[in-house]
Protein backbone atom coordinates (compact mmCIF):
# COMPACT_ATOMS: atom_id res chain seq x y z
CA UNK A 1 0.00 0.00 0.00
CA UNK A 2 1.45 3.23 -0.61
CA UNK A 3 0.09 5.25 1.75
CA UNK A 4 -3.56 5.75 4.05
CA UNK A 5 -5.68 8.98 2.05
CA UNK A 6 -8.04 10.39 4.46
CA UNK A 7 -11.20 11.92 3.18
CA UNK A 8 -11.60 15.40 4.94
CA UNK A 9 -14.50 17.36 2.81
CA UNK A 10 -13.93 17.41 -1.01
CA UNK A 11 -10.10 16.95 -0.08
CA UNK A 12 -7.65 13.88 0.89
CA UNK A 13 -4.94 13.71 3.49
CA UNK A 14 -1.91 11.50 2.67
CA UNK A 15 -1.75 9.92 6.87
CA UNK A 16 1.35 8.10 6.10
CA UNK A 17 3.14 10.22 3.68
CA UNK A 18 1.73 13.14 3.56
CA UNK A 19 3.07 16.64 5.17
CA UNK A 20 4.12 20.66 4.33
CA UNK A 21 6.91 19.73 2.22
CA UNK A 22 7.56 19.67 -1.82
CA UNK A 23 10.03 18.77 -4.39
CA UNK A 24 10.88 20.71 -7.28
CA UNK A 25 13.31 18.96 -9.06
CA UNK A 26 14.33 19.24 -13.07
CA UNK A 27 14.00 16.15 -15.73
CA UNK A 28 16.63 16.42 -18.39
CA UNK A 29 18.67 15.03 -21.40
CA UNK A 30 22.12 16.80 -22.68
CA UNK A 31 20.70 19.62 -20.47
CA UNK A 32 17.13 19.91 -22.51
CA UNK A 33 14.21 19.80 -20.52
CA UNK A 34 12.14 16.81 -21.57
CA UNK A 35 8.75 15.47 -20.27
CA UNK A 36 8.99 12.15 -18.72
CA UNK A 37 7.08 9.83 -16.06
CA UNK A 38 9.09 10.62 -12.35
CA UNK A 39 8.66 8.00 -9.37
CA UNK A 40 8.97 9.10 -5.73
CA UNK A 41 10.27 6.69 -3.50
CA UNK A 42 11.10 6.19 0.26
CA UNK A 43 14.85 6.15 0.28
CA UNK A 44 14.22 3.93 3.08
CA UNK A 45 12.69 1.17 1.66
CA UNK A 46 11.98 1.55 -1.64
CA UNK A 47 7.93 1.98 -1.50
CA UNK A 48 6.73 4.01 -4.91
CA UNK A 49 4.80 6.99 -3.05
CA UNK A 50 3.84 9.07 -6.19
CA UNK A 51 4.28 9.40 -9.78
CA UNK A 52 4.16 12.24 -12.09
CA UNK A 53 4.78 13.95 -15.75
CA UNK A 54 7.77 16.24 -15.89
CA UNK A 55 6.47 19.40 -17.48
CA UNK A 56 7.03 19.36 -21.31
CA UNK A 57 8.13 23.43 -21.31
CA UNK A 58 10.73 23.21 -18.11
CA UNK A 59 10.95 19.55 -17.73
CA UNK A 60 10.14 19.87 -13.79
CA UNK A 61 8.28 18.18 -12.30
CA UNK A 62 6.92 18.67 -8.34
CA UNK A 63 5.63 16.72 -5.53
CA UNK A 64 3.73 18.36 -3.41
CA UNK A 65 2.54 17.97 0.76
CA UNK A 66 5.22 15.42 1.69
CA UNK A 67 7.06 14.66 4.67
CA UNK A 68 10.59 15.15 4.72
CA UNK A 69 12.12 12.66 3.25
CA UNK A 70 14.74 10.70 2.38
CA UNK A 71 13.14 10.35 -0.89
CA UNK A 72 14.50 9.05 -4.39
CA UNK A 73 13.65 9.96 -7.92
CA UNK A 74 13.50 8.10 -10.77
CA UNK A 75 12.83 8.91 -14.71
CA UNK A 76 11.09 6.35 -16.87
CA UNK A 77 11.70 6.77 -20.60
CA UNK A 78 8.78 6.02 -22.33
CA UNK A 79 9.65 5.85 -25.57
CA UNK A 80 11.84 3.06 -24.80
CA UNK A 81 15.67 4.81 -25.82
CA UNK A 82 16.69 4.89 -22.44
CA UNK A 83 17.01 2.76 -19.18
CA UNK A 84 14.94 4.17 -16.18
CA UNK A 85 17.38 6.59 -13.78
CA UNK A 86 17.78 7.86 -10.65
CA UNK A 87 17.43 11.25 -10.99
CA UNK A 88 17.96 12.61 -7.33
CA UNK A 89 18.44 12.25 -3.92
CA UNK A 90 17.18 14.37 -1.48
CA UNK A 91 14.92 15.48 0.96
CA UNK A 92 11.86 17.56 0.62
CA UNK A 93 11.58 21.09 1.62
CA UNK A 94 9.41 24.12 2.51
CA UNK A 95 9.47 25.61 -0.77
CA UNK A 96 10.62 22.51 -2.71
CA UNK A 97 14.46 23.81 -3.53
CA UNK A 98 17.69 21.88 -2.87
CA UNK A 99 18.26 22.26 1.24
Amino acid sequence: MAGILRTIGRYSRDMVDGGAYQIIEPVTLLNTPISRRVRLCDQRNGRLVREAWSDTETGDVTFDYLRAGPWVLYALDHTGEFEAVAISDRLATADGERP
